[in-house]
């Protein structure tokens, strides 16, 4: 297992420099986040091309609900995913989804794309106790929350949530590469690693 491999991604807006990506590299956590009116998309491309990265986990759906395909299934809106962890729908997130897709459907051949769900695991590990999404002067609080489970280091002081949720992406990443990751929904369909 290498952490080298992977990256962690919470994707945003396009163009409005919300999309944040967490990588390690020379022993520290490094992050990248696009700036407003910045193609959040190219910046991710570029990024995946650069390196030997084999994992990418991404805070965005990688399928729709399987009714819409498969008359077996019934709820149009909502995967089983989505349902088990109250997660937002896949065709509520419509354009954010359709980017998403196409990303991993673009570098399938040569990197794993897994989706997953960094609130989540804000949860498990209790972090809206220690401020999570609430002011930003409690990201260093979360931060050192999350340094108690898990044995990571930042080359830079976060600055946005939106940089400590692909933080999170990039543990969920490391948690399935050890094996300790939580897996909801249906393979049929779709899944979300927490």
């Amino acid at each position: 297992m290498n952490k080298k491999n992977l990256i962690g991604i919470d994707l945003g807006s396009k163009m409005a420099g919300t999309t944040s990506i967490c990588f390690y590299m020379d022993d520290y956590l490094h992050f990248e986040t696009s700036r407003k009116n910045q193609d959040a998309d190219n910046m991710i491309t570029r990024l995946l091309w650069s390196g030997n990265y084999k994992f990418v986990f991404i805070d965005a759906p990688l399928s729709v609900p399987a009714a819409i395909y498969n008359k077996s299934y019934h709820n149009y809106f909502y995967r089983i995913c989505d349902e088990q962890l109250g997660a937002m729908s896949p065709m509520f997130l419509g354009g954010l989804t359709a980017r998403a897709i196409k990303l991993a459907d673009s570098m399938r051949q040569q990197i794993v794309f897994r989706e997953c769900y960094p609130a989540a695991l804000s949860k498990m590990l209790a972090l809206t106790e220690q401020g999570y999404k609430s002011d930003v002067v409690y990201i260093n609080k979360c931060i050192r929350a999350l340094q108690i489970h898990y044995d990571i280091q930042l080359k830079t002081k976060l600055n946005f949530w939106h940089e400590f949720d692909a933080l999170l992406c990039w543990i969920i990443g490391w948690r399935y590469l050890t094996e300790r990751v939580d897996v909801f929904g249906d393979e049929n369909e779709g899944l979300i690693y927490v």
